[in-house]
């Protein structure tokens, strides 16, 4: 037996990698591409102490490796060229054959980038015509966990038919351009996942220069262990677990029960792949710091409800990829999403994100944009187009990184104005407009004096657009393509497709100043019909004005009108002092707003035409109930006259269902009274909906399904903000 144990124990000591084995990370490889015109980084590890010599032709390089092993040298900038031999020399060598000098590109994303050659569009062909010793591809293993590998994964293979179907497929046609017309070896990365959010491949580092990504920024800090915050977190927590050992050493004694320990902080332990990070240190960190030319990113699909702060989000990852490859300016062009007809989703919803991909691309520095609208697939949110895809980012960095007279700009707006009740919009990087089909330009928009947008009519003269509507003679703003299903035709003289854009300032106004005069000067934040604005959890908002509110909420109000099957129209209106700074949390409380409030509400307006609902000035003595989540009847609050068996203004809040039952309700609880309810929204036109107490069951309207009792239904919430 012993010797059985002692023959084992030798087997597993011959399969661990030796200590004074000189390593490289996986991205070192035969038939990899080096950077051409940079100074080149090889890096590894090796026994501390160890001298490791690397030689790339006459350049050669000596270090020796530090206290933790590690070492790194930088050979001096080269010509496109080889092949040639890369040896890293110490305790034993390494040689690394048929390297090449040419372009580095990473290809980075989520589904849309992962997609391989042989799922896309004229896939057989392409895959047969792959053989190609200009083009080299390198595909990063998919993997997260808690502690990410320093030598990464993945090998190099030279574009083959037996190599490039499984590549990326954008990334594919991207590197074949670029090779063919730069005549030089292409080295492609690609490092993409498909699903995946933005935040998982954002530096942690970066952070911290984005006041909208505080959030972000928090939960990185306390992710990582060597930051205070995570510190503190961690003494905290010991302090705890010192409390709880004295306490069980009590109840020992005492020979009573012991308390429950305490739990390990989940905000301190990565749970997730879209942890903020994850894929950053697991993925990107390990390349880094090669040299590489440039990067393409095709990802938002998973951040598509994120509104404008996506281009922060992109800035953060452009701006910390540069500062880990020491490339402060290193090329970023993206890919503006296709449109897709996402089941249930506000229509416009996606509009947010394009317009934050276009800011980012013009707010970035050295940093571009591929617009697609013409090579999606509304029913498919992979299309299999990828060929123009990879094809227009490649013209973008001929035409903006190597200097090549290609077409490759995309038509964008370059100013407007209103002559005669009409908008002429002027186009730059468009000699001549056209259409793709032939017909009159198509998904435009004007904006009237009362913030309604109407479909305009467009002609065509050069590069410009006239627009008109004759329900906006005076149109104060005009977008394009405002719509998820949008595939507009409007082109430029290469062929070239216009994004989407918004140009001038469409007006906050209020329609409720006639009708309720207390709401002059209020604003309108949101608009919804509750009974078709089911989108499973989330909301579709006929409006949503959050993006270009500005200034300090010093008010908010909300008018409820129904009109009964039967009977008169009802309505109420209730304004108040803000309860949230953040307008994302003052509408519908979806659990993406992460909006959850029971609590009281002050100096609470109300006028109504619903019997029992009484009218005034409420100083106190108002509360709302506001979340995603399920709840029950027990008066958690312990509110004089609030029931423990029935749902009024007590209830119990219940996050461990969540997204669920939902609940939206202003209660003038000295009163015991239901001011107004919308709860269960996911139900569309069953949903609980009311004003006043319900007639019968639960006071606040919950499991009603009063929806269907009504014709139509309409909420409005407005905010009045000062300096």
């Amino acid at each position: 037996m012993r010797k059985v144990r002692y023959f084992l124990w030798l087997g597993l000591l011959a399969a661990l990698p030796l200590g004074a084995a000189v390593r490289t990370p996986a991205v070192f490889g035969d038939s990899m591409v080096l950077q051409r015109n940079r100074p080149l980084p090889v890096w590894g590890w090796a026994e501390p102490g160890e001298a490791v010599k690397v030689t790339l032709g006459e350049s050669v390089a000596e270090t020796v490796a530090d206290a933790s092993g590690r070492w790194r040298v930088t050979l001096p900038a080269r010509p496109e060229g080889g092949p040639c031999e890369l040896t890293v020399a110490g305790e034993n060598t390494l040689r690394f054959k048929d390297v090449m000098i040419g372009e580095v590109w990473l290809c980075s994303g989520q589904s849309n980038m992962a997609w391989r050659l042989n799922q896309s569009e004229g896939a057989e062909q392409a895959i047969r015509d792959s053989a190609n010793p200009r083009l080299r591809l390198f595909q990063v293993e998919r993997h997260w966990g808690q502690v990410a590998p320093e030598q990464g994964t993945g090998r190099w293979r030279v574009s083959s038919p037996e190599s490039s179907g499984t590549f990326s497929g954008v990334g594919y046609f991207f590197g074949r351009r670029l090779a063919a017309e730069l005549e030089v070896t292409v080295g492609l990365i690609d490092v993409s996942w498909g699903g995946t959010r933005i935040e998982p491949w954002i530096s942690p580092a970066e952070l911290g220069n984005y006041p909208q990504l505080a959030e972000l920024n928090r939960q990185a800090q306390l992710f990582d262990p060597a930051s205070a915050a995570h510190r503190e977190r961690l003494e905290q927590w010991l302090a705890a677990c010192e409390t709880y050992n004295a306490a069980v050493k009590e109840a020992l004694a005492r020979k009573s029960p012991p308390p429950l320990p305490p739990k390990f902080p989940a905000e301190l332990r990565c749970a997730s792949r879209d942890d903020v990070g994850m894929l950053f240190r697991w993925m990107i960190r390990p390349l880094t710091p090669l040299a590489v030319g440039g990067t393409i990113w095709y990802q938002g699909e998973a951040n598509r409800l994120d509104g404008l702060v996506y281009a922060e989000k992109l800035k953060a990852l452009a701006t910390g990829w540069r500062r880990e490859f020491a490339s402060p300016e290193m090329p970023f062009y993206l890919v503006q999403l296709a449109p897709f007809a996402y089941a249930r989703q506000n229509p416009v919803a996606l509009a947010s994100v394009w317009a934050a991909q276009s800011r980012a691309a013009r707010e970035i520095p050295n940093a571009g944009m591929a617009v697609i609208n013409d090579v999606g697939n509304l029913r498919d949110i992979h299309p299999v187009k990828k060929r123009p895809v990879g094809e227009r980012l490649a013209g973008l960095a001929l035409r903006r990184t190597f200097g090549r007279e290609v077409p490759a700009e995309f038509p964008e707006p370059e100013s407007w104005k209103v002559e005669g009740g009409e908008a002429v919009v002027t186009f730059r990087n468009a000699a001549k407009l056209a259409t793709r089909d032939g017909k009159a330009p198509d998904w435009f928009e004007l904006c009237d004096n009362r913030g309604i947008w109407h479909a305009a009519a467009a002609r065509l003269d050069g590069c410009r657009v006239i627009l008109s509507a004759p329900d906006a003679p005076e149109p104060k703003a005009v977008r394009f393509a405002w719509s998820l299903v949008a595939e507009p035709n409007l082109v430029n003289e290469h062929g070239l497709p216009a994004g989407i854009f918004q140009l001038g300032e469409a007006p906050l106004a209020n329609p409720l100043s006639e009708r309720i005069p207390e709401a002059a000067g209020f604003q309108v934040l949101y608009r919804v019909r509750p009974l078709e604005a089911a989108s499973g959890h989330s909301i579709r908002y006929a409006q949503d004005r959050t993006e270009s509110l500005s200034g300090k909420i010093e008010r908010v109000a909300y008018f409820l009108r129904l009109r009964p099957k039967k009977g008169e129209e009802q309505f109420v209106y209730a304004e108040m002092d803000p309860f949230s700074p953040d307008p994302k949390k003052l509408g519908v409380p979806v659990r993406e707003s992460r909006a959850r409030f029971q609590q009281d509400v002050r100096n609470v307006r109300i006028i109504s035409n619903v019997p029992g609902v009484e009218n005034g000035l409420f100083p106190e003595g108002c509360s709302i109930e506001f979340w995603d989540c399920n709840y029950s009847g027990a008066n958690i609050r312990k509110l004089p006259g609030a029931s423990d068996g029935r749902c009024d203004f007590g209830d119990r809040m219940n996050l461990s269902t969540s997204p669920g039952y939902g609940s939206m309700q202003l209660h003038n609880h000295r009163q015991r009274r239901t001011v107004f309810a919308y709860n269960h929204w996911s139900e569309g036109a069953s949903c609980d909906l009311g004003i006043g107490n319900a007639p019968a069951g639960h006071p606040d309207w919950t499991g009603s399904k009063s929806g269907r009792t009504l014709s139509d239904a309409e909420l409005t919430v407005l905010v009045r903000t000062g300096e």
